[in-house]
């Protein structure tokens, strides 16, 4: 209700805008004032262009009397010349007797609601401004913009643009947003290990994987089914998941991870790459995620006791970018930011990498040591700390 009650006022506001104060009244304004001073410049303009065809039979009369007086005078002149003159002067005659008829005035009909429009901006243009904007990692080392205390068995696991989610005590779940700090609970338990969560712009979904299932979670009803389709009847269990558009890619917990594209239309699957294509024999996929275009993949992946690694593909597995870390038990978690750069994450550490699209890392010491995180907005991420801070970021 705090919500819905804020989200009330703000369009009440909106609503009731002083049109005197209003920077969005003043551009109208503006342009009137603007549109006012061309239209009377062209008008201007026109009234110069009239006088001056009027002028021109003026000026001609001129120009025959210059050319009459002189020779009047000195009686230099002869019948040639006195016709010559009747003929201009009978030809100057007959332009001024019909000048204000041939002169027209020619105006063209503007419909005026043409020449200005009051529209809501996209949000693919303000998103296209949004990645103009540098994010600034360096903030992570310092305090964050809000920090919220949750309990000692719950962990963060996934966000949408306004929610986090929860998993309490490794059965049940919450909401909960970043305006208020109510907790909307959600009405399903379950005793299966959770694997990974992604948010699904296209189902405007939850998708929550567990070791053996795939279900679905309702934000606004907070209802969760079961997709039968795919849940995993194979031995191995289900590890990681992305998606964009109508694109699921799962992998699976297993030496030499494979990657199972379905559709999440139909729910049926499409492709499943097996390595060497999927990675390499022996090597583990800890975290795959889209970037926000959907054109490109990130993984982070590893081998025990030996390394782990960044990879950007493209949608076809090839990998474009190849980056080695040092192995940690934790593993490392990997966050895409619409900038089109990377965050990986040292679970259970203080370190952090930045991976801008040209393969270049910068390392981040972080306040605290990190167990979780998530991408609430486009610029708001959101770490756990193991001491169970729930930590916002505004890059």
């Amino acid at each position: 209700m705090q919500e819905h009650d804020l989200l009330k006022q703000n369009i009440e506001e909106v609503a009731k805008c002083d049109i005197g104060n209003s920077e969005i009244f003043a551009q109208i304004d503006k342009w009137e004032n603007n549109a006012m001073v061309q239209i009377k410049a062209a008008a201007e303009q026109a009234r110069c262009e009239v006088r001056r065809l009027v002028q021109e039979p003026v000026d001609r009369l001129s120009q025959i009397t210059n050319d009459i007086r002189p020779k009047m005078q000195e009686e230099d002149y002869v019948e040639p010349d006195l016709e010559q003159w009747r003929n201009d002067i009978r030809t100057l005659q007959r332009k001024v007797s019909v000048m204000m008829k041939t002169i027209v005035v020619d105006t063209r009909d503007i419909d005026c609601t043409t020449l200005i429009k009051v529209k809501t901006a996209s949000m693919t243009s303000k998103r296209d401004e949004e990645k103009n904007v540098a994010l600034d990692f360096a903030k992570l080392s310092g305090p964050p913009t809000k920090a919220v205390k949750i309990g000692a068995d719950d962990y963060l696991v996934g966000a949408s643009g306004n929610h986090v989610l929860i998993w309490e005590k490794g059965i049940d779940f919450y909401l909960m947003s970043r305006i208020s700090e109510d907790r909307i609970h959600i009405r399903w338990s379950t005793l299966e290990r959770l694997r990974d969560v992604c948010w699904s712009v296209y189902l405007n979904r939850f998708i929550i994987l567990g070791a053996k299932t795939l279900s679905t979670l309702d934000v606004e009803t907070t209802t969760v089914n079961s997709i039968k389709q795919v849940s995993d009847k194979d031995v191995k269990e289900f590890w990681s998941c992305t998606c964009s558009g109508e694109t699921l890619y799962v992998t699976k917990k297993e030496s030499g991870s494979r990657i199972v594209e379905y559709n999440m239309s139909t729910w049926k699957m499409i492709k499943c790459w097996a390595p060497p294509l999927s990675c390499r024999q022996g090597e583990g996929i800890v975290r795959m995620r889209f970037n926000e275009d959907g054109s490109r993949v990130g993984v982070t992946l590893g081998v025990t006791d030996k390394y782990h690694s960044f990879e950007l593909r493209d949608r076809s597995m090839t990998v474009l970018q190849l980056l080695r870390f040092p192995y940690s038990d934790s593993g490392y978690g990997l966050i895409s930011f619409p900038s089109g750069q990377w965050l990986t994450i040292v679970l259970n550490s203080q370190q952090l990498h930045v991976i801008d699209n040209k393969g270049v890392i910068k390392r981040i010491i972080a306040t605290k040591k990190v167990s979780g995180s998530a991408l609430l907005s486009r610029r708001c991420i959101v770490l756990q700390t193991v001491d169970n801070d729930l930590c916002y970021y505004d890059l």
